[in-house]
């Protein structure tokens, strides 16, 4: 029986190895993935005026192609500030413009890239900037300011009654 004189301490010691083992394969996965997807990604910096309903997570697309997502807003005194990682199958050209377009009439936006076609490439490490392109939301607002203004008019021209009849 003096075989089996250390079982518990040799468990122990075994379940343990096994346990960091795992841990240390779950954790290596997730870092080795997380590794190479940012290898794939390009990180561009784009200032706008405004976030328009942007968030960490929206979407960014090259010609209407998605190709990444903003990671990082960050507010200054001149405006916002995006850090978007893109996938880029091709040079972006210096003329290239950015925009922050709506993508449905409840308010969702997302970032546009819309590629450029001069002969000089962009600098990628600079600050990009970018427009704020209006959607449908903004234009039903805007509207909604003419048809009250359009109303000031017609009780003005209601309320004198000379001005109609000249």
């Amino acid at each position: 029986m003096e075989y089996y004189k250390d079982k518990k301490s040799t468990e122990t010691k075994v379940g343990l190895f096994v346990i960091i083992a795992v841990v240390l394969l779950i954790a290596g996965y997730f870092w080795f993935s997380d590794f190479l997807q940012n290898q794939k990604y390009t990180h561009l910096q784009v200032r706008f005026t405004g976030a328009g309903n942007l968030e960490k997570g929206s979407s960014v697309s090259i010609s209407g192609v998605e190709r990444g997502k903003v990671k990082q807003l960050s507010v200054d005194e001149s405006g916002v500030i995006l850090d978007v990682a893109v996938i880029l199958d091709f040079p972006l050209k210096k003329d290239t413009e950015f925009h922050i377009t709506e993508t449905d009439i409840m308010g969702g936006a997302q970032v546009d890239i819309i590629p450029g076609k001069s002969e000089q490439l962009l600098d990628l490490g600079a600050l990009q900037i970018g427009r704020h392109s209006y959607g449908i939301s903004t234009l039903i607002s805007e509207l909604s300011n003419v048809i009250l203004d359009l109303q000031k008019v017609i009780k003005s021209l209601t309320e004198n009654d000379d001005l109609l009849q000249n």
